[in-house]
């Protein structure tokens, strides 16, 4: 084949191909009319009782992100919500716009500053083109939240309740991210005409009181105070701000310091290494994106570990393959892309591809075993309420874990000195555009 043009004899051979293959006329047929991934149906799996697992925390109520890209913020939430109800003994819904609109606030402030601190770079350069197509997301990572967390605290959701800009984030991201490129535009128009005395601050200050003003619009103000009730009765109110409420009634030092793990070899990655993203974060003061990079069964046990502990597990993983939404199932046989002539490569090469990346965070709440007691399957609380799956909740099979699973966080009591050491020390500094860069959402 010519390596430029394609010639009437290749279109020829390409149509032979085709239909010598008895594969593809039963695609053919099923296809149009059954749709792509309904076709392509491997093995037939069957959900799981919630009784069915050894080991799980309480179970409470699945929410719903809807067309958000906040699975990360969701999964905290419920992560806040079982350290609450073992610590009182009740439920407390969670307000995921409080965390969200002070998300998407300091992102907006992130990003001019960095126009300012790079205003001399060609607007050619990689990460501010990178920054110029995609200024904002809803995604992000757990040292996303934790800085959220440490600095507003969180309110209950009868406080900031979910509104259609909120369930539905596309129109609201859109255009907070023109009004940041327009800023872009102007900061770099008055360095253009007054270089050293151009007043950024002024430019700044002004396009951030408007951004702050479009994000109250759209998901309405966040609460300076809220009233709880205290004592042992629970029959005082109190009243104290967000922050306080967080740093109160939640383990948050604890929760500061529990570290987010990986498991990669390749991808200039080498295990027992602490790797960080540069300048990939949320907040002008709060810590970038870092993992404690480690072998594969190291990764695992220690996930274990922390939910035979009690403790739930946040983790980030690839949802879009395997997934049965009806039954709640994600095993890798549910869909055979073979018969396609479609062969997935190993994670690794999946990752630096972009075959597959992570794009969702979710919840393991426990796990099961099967009659020999190995391990066989995780709990997974999800964030597509509770009409998908077993009423919101995942069987996650084992060996899908050991293909799409990319991170989890680990509380720092389970891990050993010589691993918090490796975490604590000066960590390699990986580009925004390596394959574990990305957001979930």
């Amino acid at each position: 084949m010519n390596k430029e043009l394609l010639f009437d004899d290749d279109i020829v051979f390409f149509h032979n191909q085709y239909y010598k293959s008895s594969v593809w006329k039963k695609m053919t047929k099923q296809m149009p009319e059954k749709g792509i991934f309904p076709s392509l149906r491997g093995e037939s799996v069957e959900g799981v009782n919630f009784d069915e697992y050894r080991i799980h925390m309480k179970k409470l109520d699945v929410e719903d992100q809807y067309s958000s890209g906040r699975c990360w913020i969701y999964a905290t939430c419920h992560f806040l919500r079982q350290e609450y109800y073992k610590k009182y003994q009740m439920d407390l819904l969670l307000s995921q716009e409080y965390l969200a609109f002070y998300d998407l606030l300091e992102k907006s402030n992130c990003f001019v500053n960095y126009i300012i601190d790079h205003i001399s770079d060609s607007i050619d350069d990689r990460i501010f083109l990178m920054l110029l197509k995609h200024p904002i997301q809803d995604a992000g990572q757990w040292d996303y939240i934790v800085n959220i967390l440490d600095k507003y605290g969180v309110a209950p959701q009868n406080y900031m309740m979910k509104n259609s800009q909120s369930k539905n984030t596309g129109d609201m991201i859109a255009v907070l991210s023109n009004m940041l490129r327009i800023t872009a535009s102007n900061i770099k128009k008055e360095y253009v005409f007054k270089n050293k005395k151009a007043d950024f601050n002024f430019i700044k200050k002004n396009e951030m009181s408007k951004i702050y003003s479009f994000l109250c619009a759209a998901m309405g103000e966040p609460p300076e105070s809220i009233e709880i009730y205290v004592g042992s009765d629970a029959q005082q109110k109190e009243k104290m701000t967000p922050r306080e409420f967080y740093h109160t009634f939640f383990p948050s030092e604890r929760i500061k310091t529990m570290i987010p793990i990986t498991s990669l070899s390749g991808l200039e990655m080498q295990a027992d290494h602490a790797y960080e993203i540069e300048g990939l974060k949320n907040m002008v003061e709060g810590r970038s994106v870092r993992y404690l990079n480690l072998g594969r069964r190291e990764f695992k046990r220690l996930i274990l570990d922390q939910l035979q502990h009690n403790m739930p597990v946040w983790f980030g993983c690839d949802s879009r393959y395997g997934v049965d939404k009806k039954k709640g199932v994600l095993d890798l046989n549910f869909y055979d892309m073979n018969q396609i002539g479609i062969q997935f490569p190993d994670r690794e090469e999946s990752l630096l591809y972009h075959i597959s990346e992570l794009t969702h965070a979710m919840l393991f709440e426990g796990v099961r075993f099967d009659s020999k007691g190995r391990l066989s399957g995780w709990l997974v609380k999800n964030s597509y309420g509770p009409e998908k799956g077993n009423n919101g909740y995942l069987d996650m099979r084992d060996r899908w874990f050991d293909q799409y699973v990319y991170e989890a966080v680990i509380d720092r009591s389970l891990l050993s000195d010589d691993q918090i050491r490796i975490y604590k020390s000066d960590p390699v500094l990986l580009p925004q555009w390596h394959p574990i860069g990305t957001l979930a959402d």
